[in-house]
């Protein structure tokens, strides 16, 4: 009798120590389902404009459809600023060119089948993801955007199919980047008009 109290007191005791192991390893399996492919964490510390462009992130994240904004580009704005400087790369040749751009104009890429248009310049970008408007909320370059379609050949190769304009950040270079295996641009920054 001793041994069959003995033997359901000893299974009593391992079947809550494996309990007791299950419980701890479910946190840690429910903490890493929290990295989904697409979402971006928000860093509370950065200051508001750097959250709402963080914001933008999520709107275009692969579970949700591409939405077209209207863009709307202040007075003071067109009026202020006149091109905006792109730096171009080539990853094969390790070099780099700045290349100044008149907004509304197209330019080719140098050494490359690339050509770029530059379609619009918000030099404090802020989306309204309420109102589905992108502008720009002061005329000063605190957080530059600049909308581009990039071409090679004859084919759009930024944005994304179902998109018009792509648009690289001076602050977030790395946001909503133009991807290619060997070429490389983002946005410098801008020039204002003279006089």
């Amino acid at each position: 009798m001793k041994s069959i109290m003995l033997f359901f007191a000893s299974f009593l005791l391992f079947f809550s120590m494996l309990s007791g192991c299950k419980q701890s390893e479910e946190p840690q399996k429910a903490s890493q389902d929290v990295n989904l492919p697409g979402v971006q964490e928000v860093d509370k510390a950065k200051p508001q404009a750097h959250q709402e462009a963080s914001e933008d992130m999520a709107v275009h994240s692969p579970k949700k459809p591409i939405r077209e904004y209207k863009i709307i580009v202040p007075e003071d704005v067109k009026t202020k600023w006149e091109s905006v400087v792109l730096v171009f790369q080539d990853k094969q040749q390790a070099k780099s060119e700045e290349i100044t751009v008149k907004i509304g104009d197209k330019v080719s890429l140098a050494g490359s089948d690339l050509k770029v248009v530059v379609g619009y310049f918000l030099p404090d970008f802020k989306l309204d993801f309420e109102k589905g408007v992108l502008t720009s909320t002061s005329g000063e370059p605190n957080n530059p955007a600049v909308g581009v379609q990039i071409f090679e050949g004859e084919n759009q190769v930024y944005p994304e199919a179902g998109k018009k304009w792509g648009w690289l950040y001076a602050n977030f270079p790395q946001m909503h980047a133009f991807e290619h295996q060997r070429y490389g641009l983002t946005l410098k920054g801008a020039i204002p008009k003279q006089g």
